[in-house]
């Protein structure tokens, strides 16, 4: 059960893609008293993994007690950043906790780095990566990808392999604020799912899988793939800046949808319900085109609602994003030994970090998009905390 946490809307960069930061210059934060009391009730109700972002979670002037509270608690915790103000006091903070820094970082190339972030701050980040990686913390990238930078999903690959990264995350960028101006259609989530897929056959003795693995059960590769929409489920719930509860970060934006401002659990019980409701309104006999006859739309019921919507689809139309169609394409193209090593890998990772065979979730949060290295640290998932 996944909690995320936008600490802030303030941000010290101004990245080109990203809805995260406040676009009206009016700066909120979540009050630590808040904080501690919905962190409080949500691990009574049996959450265990919290992700705090933001905005910049460092120009949160609480964070160091959020962590300390959370890892105290019980609580897995990730924290996105964009890496630029990581030093030694954070550093020995997250010392022997389950605690994993998540570093955005989305090119390699300074000239573009500055026309993404609006800054020239890529140094710094490598300087911060060296010090995550001489320190033996447990890290990973993200890198969000459209047409802009699709072509360096390779190079950022290697270089999370090479300074100790124990994974790298690729998310298709979400096409809200200014993101509307990056492309991706079907056919950049193809690229980069059909790329992510090259890294893991030609990595594949860098990755933590098991080797030895039994027959694969392809049966559980279609259910992982067209999982139900797990926005507003116990799969994730996200508390913003100002109190609103919001069961998925992108709807919001092309949808009117269910939310609440959090005051107790009730309020999370609640808008779990009304999502509940209104994704268990669509009607499975009204899917149009390949989703009316598709063997899997007792389950996803018609995939994503961000995708359709940003399209100006109905909640009945056709899925122009297919994760299960693009996945399954992919695979046809591969010889028998390199289909077998890709599923070996997804298999792995999918019963590693997955609640259930009958869990909800969502398209950009899959194993597919992700690649583990087999490295010093530890994985992502299961942390292995840094050591005195």
């Amino acid at each position: 059960m996944n909690a995320e946490f936008f600490l802030t809307d303030s941000c010290n960069m101004r990245c080109s893609f990203c809805g995260a930061w406040n676009q009206n210059g009016v700066s909120k934060k979540l009050q630590i008293e808040r904080v501690y009391e919905c962190l409080g009730e949500l691990h009574e109700n049996g959450y265990r993994y919290l992700s705090l972002s933001g905005g910049e979670p460092f120009l949160y002037d609480k964070l160091f007690d959020v962590i300390q509270y959370a890892s105290h608690k019980g609580f897995f915790v990730n924290v996105t950043t964009n890496g630029l103000m990581i030093n030694e006091e954070y550093i020995e903070l997250i010392r022997n906790k389950n605690v994993i820094t998540r570093i955005s970082l989305h090119t390699l190339d300074a000239e573009k780095f500055r026309s993404l972030t609006g800054i020239d701050g890529l140094e710094r980040i490598h300087r911060s990566v060296e010090y995550l990686k001489k320190s033996h913390a447990m890290f990973g990238i993200g890198m969000t990808v459209s047409n802009y930078n699709i072509n360096e999903v390779n190079d950022l690959a290697d270089y999370a392999y090479t300074n100790n990264a124990s994974y790298i995350r690729y998310t298709p960028v979400y096409r809200v604020y200014k993101g509307t101006e990056f492309n991706t259609n079907k056919g950049t989530f193809t690229e980069l799912l059909s790329m992510i897929t090259r890294i893991v056959l030609d990595k594949y003795d860098r990755l933590e899988v098991k080797r030895n693995q039994t027959a694969f059960d392809e049966d559980m590769l279609n259910i992982f793939l067209t999982k139900p929409c797990g926005a507003g489920s116990e799969v994730y719930v996200a508390l913003n800046p100002d109190l609103a509860l919001i069961g998925c970060p992108v709807l919001p934006h092309y949808f009117e949808v269910p939310t609440e401002t959090y005051l107790s659990y009730d309020d999370i019980k609640l808008l779990r319900k009304e999502y509940d409701d209104l994704l268990g309104s669509i009607n499975i006999n009204g899917l149009e085109g390949k989703c009316a006859t598709c063997l899997y739309r007792t389950s996803c019921r018609g995939g994503c609602l961000s995708t359709k919507l940003e399209g100006g689809l109905s909640l009945s139309a056709e899925q122009p994003i297919c994760i299960y169609e693009i996945a399954r394409e992919i695979l046809e193209r591969l010889s028998a030994e390199e289909k077998n090593k890709v599923l070996n890998y997804w298999n792995y990772w999918n019963l590693k970090i997955s609640t259930g065979r009958k869990s909800k979730g969502c398209i950009r949060r899959l194993p597919i998009w992700e690649i583990h290295f087999r490295n010093k640290v530890g994985s992502f998932g299961y942390y292995s905390p840094i050591k005195s």
